[in-house]
């Protein structure tokens, strides 16, 4: 009966009516987060498909602590260990250093000396952790509220994997930009540097995705 009373309407009318049913099923998986997976395997396939792989930067360096520095010199690091790596950096010219360690307690010996070589020079940019309540990790108490601080808060997707970098988040009141936006304003203004530097200067930076 009904399939009888469906061939009798005009054909426009069931195309559209179809349409709309399975446009709105789409949307609805879409919207429950079912579809998100499959798209983000999509988009991993299209990025490998239309960009090549890059090659290392020679201007950046990356120093490793090694499982053999470890058992040298125990974990955390000390802070005389840090230090010194921080000045012979600093002597060989480097523009720019980002110290990817927590350093919210001091981890003697040679914390004072740490604290003299990160103020003396504006170069270094140590790590804090944004998050929210237990999550957070402040920065070294002397750096507190100073332009060598940088979050290191990474945001992952459903699959676990990291697609994206934060270059600021609001956090407490005030803007705060991540490590990789600090150590690109140290050695001045760039293009586009000034603006994001501007757009997250106190209250005014946008609130963006929460950190995990």
């Amino acid at each position: 009966m009904l399939s009888r009373d469906l061939r009798r309407l005009p054909l426009p009318l069931v195309v559209t009516a179809l349409a709309i049913l399975v446009s709105g099923a789409v949307l609805a998986l879409r919207a429950s987060g079912a579809l998100e997976t499959a798209e983000l395997a999509l988009f991993d396939r299209f990025l490998r498909w239309t960009r090549p792989a890059e090659e290392p930067d020679p201007r950046l360096v990356l120093v490793e602590v090694t499982e053999r520095d470890i058992q040298e010199f125990g974990y955390p690091l000390p802070d005389e260990v840090l230090a010194r790596a921080l000045r012979a950096l600093t002597a060989a010219g480097a523009r720019t250093i980002g110290v990817d360690l927590y350093r919210d307690r001091p981890v003697p010996p040679g914390s004072g000396e740490l604290e003299r070589v990160v103020l003396e020079s504006p170069a270094i940019v140590l790590i804090e952790k944004a998050g929210d309540g237990d999550e957070s990790v402040s920065p070294p108490p002397y750096l507190v509220g100073t332009s060598q601080v940088g979050f290191s808060d990474l945001v992952a997707d459903r699959d676990g994997h990291l697609r994206r970098a934060l270059l600021m988040m609001h956090r407490d009141g005030a803007g705060r930009l991540s490590l990789a936006a600090r150590l690109a304003l140290v050695p001045g203004p760039r293009a586009g540097a000034s603006a994001l530097a501007e757009a997250c200067r106190g209250a005014r930076c946008r609130p963006g995705p929460r950190a995990r």
